[in-house]
């Protein structure tokens, strides 16, 4: 029973950690890193756990539903597996690994 008050709490700070990492890893692929990626695919995971918590523990599932919780949980899933799949896809990485070819200075700029 005493899983059950230190849940919400673990589940806050496990979504916070999830945000932080969402975040960053966001602003990595607006400047085209591939750790943005990386950072993404790990907050995308982190919040799968209270949804692998809601299925797996009866306890946890009668608690959750108790509270009118159960579609959230679900739909916080949802969403994560979607952005999980969506940062570790070939085309992502490959546009993040991506760098323009350098092209030479136009004539009449070079160095003096």
């Amino acid at each position: 029973m005493a899983l059950l008050h230190t849940l919400p709490l673990a589940c806050g700070v496990l979504l916070a950690v999830s945000a932080l990492l969402l975040v960053l890893g966001a602003v990595l692929i607006f400047v085209q890193k591939v750790p943005g990626a990386v950072l993404t695919g790990l907050g995308a995971l982190l919040p799968l756990v209270p949804v692998v918590l809601f299925f797996a523990i009866a306890d946890i599932r009668d608690y959750v539903i108790e509270f009118g919780l159960d579609l959230p949980i679900i739909v916080i899933g949802a969403f994560a597996l979607a952005t999980f799949t969506l940062s570790v896809l070939s085309p992502t990485l490959a546009f993040l690994r991506y760098r323009p070819p350098a092209f030479p200075p136009p004539p009449g700029y070079g160095p003096r």
